[in-house]
């Protein structure tokens, strides 16, 4: 399966890292625990991104990079319909957090598939950069120019 990630192009070198999630809690992972969040489709990262633009702070120096990672490594799977019924708020309840958190800290696998809270029926794949086969087993792409198409940035009235 291939999983995307759209980032600055000066961070491209170090998306893979986990040191954002590091930095700052998502819904998956607590503060300080390294993730690394990538979409199922470019088209859902690229929506995956978009939901946190700010209006005022549209980006010109993009970058799409596509990983794959081995079918045999996708085999923790959150289901939507054992997670608590307000899963997509934001903020995300605890639980994804802790769930996200202890998986990464167990260091049982390389990628945790979790539904995505914009379209639930798409997938988020989270990797564990900690994880002793990452590298051995994901392949990282060399990143690609992205641009939003400009009829997304409408501001709202």
């Amino acid at each position: 399966m291939i999983v995307w990630r759209i980032c600055k192009a000066a961070r491209a070198a170090a998306a893979f890292d986990g040191e954002g999630a590091r930095r700052n809690p998502g819904r998956w992972n607590h503060k300080g625990v390294p993730v690394v969040y990538c979409a199922g489709s470019l088209a859902l990262a690229t929506l995956e991104y978009f939901v946190h633009l700010d209006a005022d702070d549209w980006p010109d120096d993009l970058v799409s990079i596509g990983a794959e990672v081995a079918d045999d490594l996708l085999t923790d799977v959150v289901d939507a319909r054992s997670l608590p019924s307000d899963w997509r708020d934001v903020p995300p309840p605890v639980a994804l957090q802790n769930l996200g958190s202890e998986w990464a800290g167990s260091a049982r696998g390389v990628a945790l598939v979790v539904p995505s809270a914009i379209l639930p029926n798409e997938r988020n794949v989270l990797l564990n950069p900690a994880h002793v086969e990452l590298r051995a087993r994901v392949t990282i792409q060399a990143p690609k120019p992205f641009a939003f198409d400009p009829r997304m940035r409408k501001k709202p009235t």
